[in-house]
């Protein structure tokens, strides 16, 4: 550290004998002090190269002046053009991942090609780990977080970058499930969603996808704040989760039901419809779920209302008659006993008497061709 006087002369310019200027303008700590001092982006001009191709002391100016994002673009652009001797440049990696963070949070497009650079970078190390693990078949390398921690040991911003994705990557980017979906799967009681145990849920949850990864998360949990506080938030939609999966549970068998039975045999005596009523009514589903049965009162016409108690003899029934009822039945138990019918399995493509939401809209659906 430099005393005060010396860099109230520097900045005042009068004359300094202890110290050589050129040497003063290559010390990227008297220069950050100097710049502490004036807090005057223009300081910068008097840098030194040594100082200007100093990866630390860019670090705090891009930090320090922010909100000027031409500035900082400036000066992260002269960085990387004068310090990128090779393609993926660590410390150029690193501070294309600072300034496209910021443009994030500003939601400026003039930071965009900091993004796009990352994404590349991004793409090529998941290549990398790819290749590494098709290697080492026996080792469980899960995610391949070790791998990032292995390479990049020195770049602390280049490795929590990457765990940062592995958690978009568990938790918001799953083939199946909704994040609010994955959490009702795994948590049965809202009252756990208040505890302190949820970052240890995570954390274990984590550790089912990448041991090392849960494990440098242990130690950094503020990188699932984000996460944590999302799933508070859901306690608030709790019930009306609840609610929503209940008819999505329906609407689904309906349409399931009729994708089975594309073309329905003429010499049956009961409708895709009444099938469908008997065996809503033989399992106990309206009497079990309140949701559902005011779901089904709210939407039925006078003519579905004489029907909604058919009956099946199942005496009576032929062979293809108790073949088409055990396979609906089957269905029925499958979609009714899961936890969670994920959106995606949700896509609507229903033909039933009932009146089903679609796209927040009420809409009638139509028989199926060659219903009886």
């Amino acid at each position: 550290m430099y005393n005060k006087k010396l860099i109230y002369d520097y900045v005042m310019g009068n004359d300094i004998l202890e110290y050589d200027l050129d040497t003063l303008e290559n010390d990227s700590t008297f220069m950050k002090q100097v710049i502490d001092f004036t807090n005057d982006k223009n300081t910068y001009n008097l840098c030194g190269e040594q100082v200007k191709n100093d990866y630390d002391f860019i670090k705090y100016i891009i930090h320090k002046f922010q909100d000027d994002s031409k500035f900082i673009i400036e000066v992260a652009n002269e960085y990387i053009k004068n310090n990128q001797t090779q393609d993926f440049e660590p410390n150029c990696v690193e501070l294309k991942i600072i300034m496209s963070d910021i443009g994030k949070r500003k939601n400026e497009d003039e930071f965009i090609n900091f993004t796009l650079s990352t994404l590349a970078f991004q793409e090529y190390i998941l290549t990398q780990i790819n290749l590494v693990k098709e290697k080492l078949e026996k080792e469980d390398l899960g995610l391949g977080f070790y791998i990032i921690k292995s390479m990049y040991y020195n770049n602390p911003i280049i490795v929590e970058y990457f765990a940062k994705k592995f958690i978009n990557q568990i938790f918001y980017e799953d083939e199946n499930y909704t994040f609010e979906e994955l959490i009702h799967k795994n948590i049965r009681d809202y009252i756990f969603v208040e505890s302190p145990g949820v970052i240890n849920y995570l954390t274990n949850y984590i550790r089912t996808y990448d041991s090392d990864l849960s494990a440098y998360l242990c130690k950094r949990p503020y990188l699932l704040d984000k996460t944590k506080n999302t799933i508070l938030s859901i306690k608030s939609n709790w019930k009306n989760f609840t609610n929503e999966q209940s008819i999505r549970k329906l609407e689904v068998f309906i349409e399931k039901v009729y994708l089975i039975f594309p073309e329905y045999p003429k010499d049956i005596s009961f409708t895709v419809s009444q099938l469908i009523e008997y065996i809503i009514k033989k399992c106990n589903i309206i009497k079990e779920d309140k949701t559902i049965r005011e779901y089904i009162k709210s939407r039925q016409s006078s003519e579905i209302k004489k029907n909604i108690l058919f009956n099946i003899d199942e005496d009576k029934m032929t062979f293809t008659e108790h073949r088409i009822l055990n396979q609906a039945m089957q269905l029925a138990t499958t979609i009714f006993s899961k936890d969670v019918v994920g959106i995606k399995e949700y896509q609507s493509e229903i033909y039933d008497e009932y009146p089903i939401r679609k796209n927040n809209k009420i809409f009638k659906l139509k028989f199926n061709k060659g219903e009886k």
